[in-house]
Parts: C-alpha cells; structure tokens; sequence
C-alpha cells in the first residue's frame, strides 16, 4: 500500500520542530520555571504528532486506525497542560480544580477513543479512502468532548497571558504575545481548515501543520524575544509608582525589570539596561552587585544626583518562584536622607554633650569614679587618678577595692562590703584611709551612689569622694586639750599651740 510522502514528511518536521523546541525550553527548566510547563506541553504535541507519522506511515487499515486512536492520550493532555503554563507564566497561583476537572473529562474521553481497535464503538464508520489512502470517519460526541476542551482551554489561557500585556514594558509584551499565539495557532488552524474542507494529499487533519507553525512562532521568540531567557520575574512586586527604587535580576544576574525610580537614580533607560547583567550597569555603584549576586544583605550608600546628595538604604533578598525554586533577586532601595541627617546631627549633639560632660568629670575637685555592678572600675576623671597615681586606661576593669592606696585588709573590706551594699540598691557613706603614691596618708570621706535606668534597674554605681585629711587635722590642732593643775579638782582648757600656763 502506497503513503503519502508529503504528509509523511509535514508530520516528520513537525515532530522535529516541536521536540527541539520543547528539548531547548526543558533546557531552560531549573533558572526559568515556566520552561518546564512549556516543554511539557511540547512533549505532547510531539507525542501527538509522532502517533500522526505512525499513522501516515501504516499501510493497513488497522495500523492506521491503532495509531489514529493512540493520537487522543497526548491529546487530552493538552488543555490542562495549557491552563498550567498560562497561570505560570502569569505568575498566577494555578486553578487545581480546573485542572484536575480537564484531566478527568478529558482523560476519559482519551481512554474512550484510545481503545476503539478493541470495542469498535467510538469510530464505527472509519474507512480508507484515497491513493494514498487516508483513514476517514465522522467525529463523534467524544471527539467534539475532547476537541471542546482543548479549544475553549486555549482560548482561556491565551487571555490570561494577554492580560500581562498591559502591566508590562515592551519586552515582556512581546513574549506574553508570542506565547499566546504559539498557543493559538494549532486549534484555530486545525478549526479553519476544517471549515473551509482543507486537505494535505487527501488527509483532512492538518493538525501537524497547525503544531509546526505553533513551534515555529514559540521558537522565534525564543530568538527575537529572549522566551526563556529573560524570565519575567516579580512583575507584580514591582509596582511602577513606588517612590523606592527597585531592581530585578534572574538566574543569570541579568537586570529582568526596574522601576522609574531605579531609572532616576540609574540615569538610565529601560530599554538600556534590560537584559544587562547587574554588575555592569551598577558599576558606578560597588556596595550593590554584591547585594544580587551573593545570597542578599544590606549596605549604605551615598549618591550626588540631581536631587542633591541623598543617602540609600539597600536590601538585596533572593527571589523564589511558588514551588520554592530561586529564579532571580530582589533589590530595594530606601531613600534615608533625613533619618541619615537625623542621626548625624543627634551624633553631633551627643559627641558635644560627651566632651562637656567630660570637661565636668575631670576638672571637679571631688574624686569621682563609675563602678559597674560587679564594683569594676569604668571611668574616673583626674582628681581620682592623681590619688592613686594610675592612667583611666590601667585602672578599667579593676575591682574598686583592689585600687592602689588601701592601706589594709580591713579598709579593702570595708570598700568591697560598700560596694556590695550600693550594688543592692543602698546609698552608703563611710570615711577610711588611703595612701596617695608619695606615701602620705588620707583621710577620705565618700559616698558610694546606685544609678537606676528608666525601669528602676541599678545599671552602675558612682563613688563621689573628698580628701578631708586636711581638714581632720585642722580639726585636731584647734580643739583645746585639758591640762591639770596643782589642785585635782581644778583644770585648764589650753589651746595646742599656746605655752603651758598652768600653775
């Protein structure tokens, strides 16, 4: 029995086209997760079409009805696979329901028709007719069922990809564009044929044709439009009035979207740097490729452009598609100038308030010191460090008591007992003596206060201190002192430094 070489060969190129196609979308299945909906789809048509060749080529009447009727499995896998990618690709949360309702119908009307070599209920008319010889028969209602699907699925799908249109910039347009008519061709074709009574050497199914031209459209864009190669990523996120600039980068670290605030600061355009990788266009700005092309992080950055010198806070965070794959990444500028000049100047204010605090703190006559809780020293100005003969750098973190000039073990105690007592929240006062590094003895009378932070907590503790050796011998040279007489019941109160009057 005699084939048709034409049809053989239109059905042979379109199985070629469409599993190269659908090879080269799968390639790009791990960056780009779309592709992988994509090439699945492909898979069925070229299953479709390979089941088609069998049959072109079969040269009975039972092995082209056997190959006809295996053609509906891949076919009934379609619609599902239709919906899927567009929701995908949309960025859209896939209707489960829907899908699983085509795959049921749709796999039942398959399985009804795969097994009509068996029953012979589904094609009762099927009969060759031609040179070459073409198997024909009248569609019945599970051909209408199944074609039904994949029409009314396409048609469906083909709208939620157009409806990107209008969110987008040109690029991904025209990829939204070249996907819904990839999707298209094959049922409007395979419909207009029908209509207007089309054959190829005698078949009436042209189908092979309609999925050729389909793959053909697919793989234009994926040469003119960069289909699956630059995924449109985080449209949505990207809103086009957020005042913060934001950038998006895929797998490849190449910029996949920005905003008009990103263009400002960038002084660029969009059809400039889409598709660019990341660090080439940020060049002028070294603190942010890191931020996208290692696992995210944050940096400050300091840019003069027309608005004058403003200050950016910069987020990089990775981007992940529905299923947890990582696709790309997220960068998000946030304009800080005036919390930046806010903290400059209280910085300001603080570092003038330190310096005269500490101006305070070293030239005060008394002898002062912080402790912390534990009785370490933190600070002490310049009366304290002259009596004890000590830089401050020498006398951090020693234990108060442990401070040279104690004279003993018992003053030693009695200042760690203080300590310990003003860590508990006491305010304590004591005088005890103290030798200064030229050995002279002091007498020194201090008081030892808890400070409390705003909860009430005792946070460190200050030693406010006086010398009163002085004035303790002042004290003793001008008291009278009693000299007896010569009469015991008599005595005289004489002053230390007048001559001894007494009789």
């Amino acid at each position: 029995m005699q084939v048709s070489a034409v049809l053989v060969v239109l059905t042979a190129l379109s199985t070629v086209v469409s599993a190269a196609v659908g090879a080269w979308a799968f390639h790009r299945r791990e960056h780009v997760p779309t592709a992988r909906y994509f090439a699945a789809l492909l898979a069925a048509q070229t299953a479709w079409t390979g089941a088609h060749l069998g049959e072109a080529l079969a040269q009975s009447f039972d092995g082209k009805l056997f190959w006809d009727s295996i053609q509906s499995l891949p076919f009934a896998f379609m619609p599902p696979a239709y919906l899927l990618l567009a929701a995908r690709f949309a960025g859209l949360r896939p209707p489960r329901a829907a899908i699983a309702g085509l795959a049921a119908i749709g796999g039942a009307c398959a399985l009804a028709l795969a097994t009509e070599p068996l029953h012979g209920r589904t094609r009762p008319d099927a009969h060759l007719i031609g040179s070459p010889p073409v198997l024909t028969y009248e569609l019945g209602a599970w051909d209408l069922i199944l074609g039904s699907l994949a029409l009314g699925t396409v048609a469906v799908a083909s709208v939620i990809v157009m409806r990107r249109t209008s969110q987008e910039h040109r690029l991904y347009a025209a990829q939204s564009a070249t996907v819904a008519v990839a999707f298209a061709i094959p049922p409007l074709g395979t419909l207009l044929a029908l209509g207007l009574d089309v054959h190829i050497d005698g078949d009436r199914d042209v189908t092979p044709l309609a999925f050729t031209l389909g793959a053909v459209v697919a793989a234009w864009g994926l040469i003119r439009h960069r289909l699956f190669h630059l995924a449109p990523i985080a449209r949505d996120a990207v809103m086009a009035r957020l005042p913060n600039p934001v950038v998006v980068v895929d797998h490849r670290r190449c910029i996949v979207d920005v905003n008009p605030a990103a263009l400002e600061l960038l002084g660029q355009t969009e059809a400039a740097i889409i598709g660019q990788l990341a660090s080439e266009v940020l060049t002028h700005f070294p603190s942010l490729p890191p931020l996208v092309e290692g696992i995210g992080g944050e940096a400050e950055l300091c840019h003069a452009g027309p608005r004058g010198v403003r200050w950016y806070e910069a987020i990089g965070s990775p981007l992940t598609d529905p299923d947890g794959h990582e696709v790309g990444a997220l960068l998000i500028l946030r304009d800080i100038t005036v919390r930046k000049q806010a903290s400059e100047q209280v910085e300001r204010q603080l570092a003038f308030s330190e310096t005269r605090f500490r101006a305070l703190f070293d030239h005060g006559i008394q002898l002062t010191t912080v402790l912390d809780c534990d009785g370490r020293v933190v600070a002490a100005n310049r009366a304290a460090l002259e009596l004890v003969g000590m830089r401050e750098d020498e006398l951090i973190g020693m234990p108060f008591w442990d401070t040279p000039g104690w004279t003993a073990a018992g003053p030693r105690e009695q200042i760690r007992d203080a300590v310990t007592r003003a860590a508990a929240g006491e305010r304590v006062r004591l005088q005890t003596q103290h030798v200064d590094p030229r050995g002279r003895q002091r007498m020194i009378d201090f008081a030892l206060i808890p400070v409390r932070d705003a909860d009430g907590r005792i946070i460190e503790l200050i030693t406010d201190g006086r010398d009163v050796t002085v004035v303790g011998e002042r004290h003793r040279a001008n008291t009278p002192v009693a000299v007896p007489t010569a009469d015991p019941t008599i005595t005289v109160m004489q002053d230390p430094g007048e001559p001894n009057r007494a009789r």
